[in-house]
């Protein structure tokens, strides 16, 4: 603004004197001296010619050169080279003004490129971690939902958050039993290079005392444990449901005191979470089907059974009621008693057939106690004579309905083949449960025994029993006793038991059928 005022007032005072010296020049009398005109006529040209170059001069010193120099340096900038400076003179007296603003201007760019390039980085890694974690959960629910087994679901869950968090411990419990206490289903831990590998339970099976239904947090949570010396880890709590109600929980256990509190993190829990209610709900439903049918089907086949099986035995109880009383009257005692054992075993025979037409009839329970298995070992001591103990270590023991109904048929063969080959005379059955949720149903009598060397049916599976049976037409599963243990065994296995015999000649023979824990699926929930 000075600049442009002196140029302003040099212009106006060349302007001016020259004005004066052309009035002078008109005002002078005529006729002028020649000399004197010419005189006068090249002062004033010259006074003009030297206001115009100083006019030029000062305007390129004042104007040109410091716009070129800043439109020079503003090139440079537009180029990349934030360090550049002004293309001016120290000397110059605008140096110092231009100099300090493009300075000041220079680095503004340069805080905001700086800006700009983290905003950008943040922004890439944030899209990185975005497809990380898109991936992530893409793998996870793909591979949750081709898992046929629930055990297996959760390992796999447990193995794809080792592997995110790194150097964590990470931990299923699902809620079994009495609706309170939760089991370890799965355990994984990583190191820090994200390798996960499975860690040991004790028994296999993990009941957890501090770990209760209701000690399970409705949300995703983060709980601060003490460790080691004054350092702390933190443990996310991720909760799973059934319904509206509490299934089971992920406990991830961080083993430093690194967190992960950003957003990703929440929303791969978040998604876990759902998919392992989202696992449980299908089970859950699964299940409901599976009884829906089941009872269908036994309904079905208890009137299969009426109209077939039972109308026969009853038609041939009436036949040999008439020829029982037809030999009788013919004096034929020998034949008369012989026709009398046959009758009683038909009436056996439709006895235990309407039992189990019943028994088909009756409506499938949620959860069935221990006392359900009384039933047939009071019908057993009734017909037969021999003394059964039946002792529970616990009455609150439960079993599904499959178990239950396979439970009894395996007891029911245990006890008939007591009394038609053992001898004995005397029988317990005992019923315990583990701290570990195992149960144990234990079948033993005081009778005669048998070798196992040379009687007992081997505990293989399925197929591997049939090829077996398949190579030798002699061999010992040809025998109806022998078939009929071979047929406990696979009902034993069809609900995940393992059953065992163990038998001295003289010494009595023990029957044990070993069974997982019970996993709650909270049916009334639903």
């Amino acid at each position: 603004m000075a600049s442009s005022k002196r140029l302003q007032w040099l212009t106006i005072g060349v302007g001016v004197f020259t004005a004066a010296l052309i009035i002078l020049l008109f005002s002078m009398s005529w006729p002028v001296p020649r000399t004197q005109f010419l005189i006068i006529c090249t002062l004033t040209l010259f006074l003009l010619v030297v206001g115009l170059w100083s006019i030029h001069r000062y305007t390129i010193r004042h104007f040109i050169e410091p716009d070129l120099a800043f439109r020079m340096w503003l090139q440079q900038v537009c180029d990349g080279e934030l360090d550049a400076t002004i293309g001016l003179d120290e000397s110059h007296q605008h140096y110092k003004e231009l100099n300090f603003h493009t300075r000041n201007l220079a680095s503004s760019l340069r805080r905001l490129s700086d800006d700009m390039d983290s905003l950008v980085e943040s922004q890439t890694r944030k899209l990185s971690d975005q497809k990380t974690v898109m991936e992530l959960l893409f793998k996870l629910t793909a591979d949750v939902s081709s898992e046929t087994e629930d055990e297996a679901a959760f390992g796999t869950v447990c193995d794809y958050l080792a592997e995110w968090f790194q150097s964590t411990r990470v931990s299923c419990y699902r809620v079994v039993n009495n609706q309170q206490e939760l089991r370890c289903v799965a355990t994984r831990r990583a190191d820090r290079a994200g390798s996960s590998s499975v860690v040991a339970k004790p028994d296999d099976t993990l009941i957890t005392a501090a770990i209760k239904r209701d000690s399970i947090p409705h949300t995703i949570s983060r709980v601060a444990v003490a460790s080691a010396g004054s350092a702390t880890s933190a443990q996310h709590w991720v909760p799973f449901f059934c319904g509206e109600r509490r299934e089971g929980v992920l406990i991830i256990d961080r083993n430093d005191s690194e967190t992960s509190e950003h957003i990703e993190t929440k929303r791969v829990l978040s998604t876990v979470s759902e998919q392992l209610s989202l696992l449980c709900g299908q089970q859950l439903v699964q299940e409901q089907m599976l009884q829906a049918r089941l009872s269908r089907d036994r309904n079905e086949l208890a009137a299969e059974i009426h109209d077939s099986l039972a109308q026969t035995l009853l038609a041939l109880r009436y036949q040999t009621t008439l020829l029982s009383e037809k030999l009788k009257s013919q004096g034929d005692e020998k034949t008369y008693q012989d026709m009398l054992k046959i009758g009683g075993s038909i009436e056996e025979a439709n006895e235990e057939v309407r039992g189990l037409i019943r028994e088909y009839r009756n409506p499938l329970s949620e959860h069935r106690y221990a006392d359900s298995l009384q039933e047939v070992i009071d019908e057993f001591s009734q017909s037969s004579g021999i003394t059964v103990f039946f002792q529970s270590d616990d009455p609150q023991i439960r079993f599904t309905p499959r178990e239950e109904s396979t439970l009894q048929r395996i007891i029911a063969e245990a006890l008939n083949n007591t009394r038609k080959y053992a001898k004995a005379s005397m029988i317990r059955v005992y019923l315990q449960q583990e701290p570990s949720g195992m149960r144990r149903i234990l079948v033993e009598d005081d009778g005669i025994g048998f070798d196992q060397k040379t009687s007992a049916v081997p505990s293989v599976a399925p197929d591997t029993r049939a090829d077996k049976t398949n190579a030798s037409s002699g061999g010992v599963n040809d025998n109806a006793e022998h078939i009929g243990l071979t047929i406990m065994r696979e009902r034993a296995w069809s609900i995940g038991a393992k059953m065992s015999i163990d038998s001295e000649v003289g010494e009595g023979t023990r029957l044990s059928i070993t069974m997982p824990p019970m996993i709650e699926t909270s049916r009334e929930s639903a």
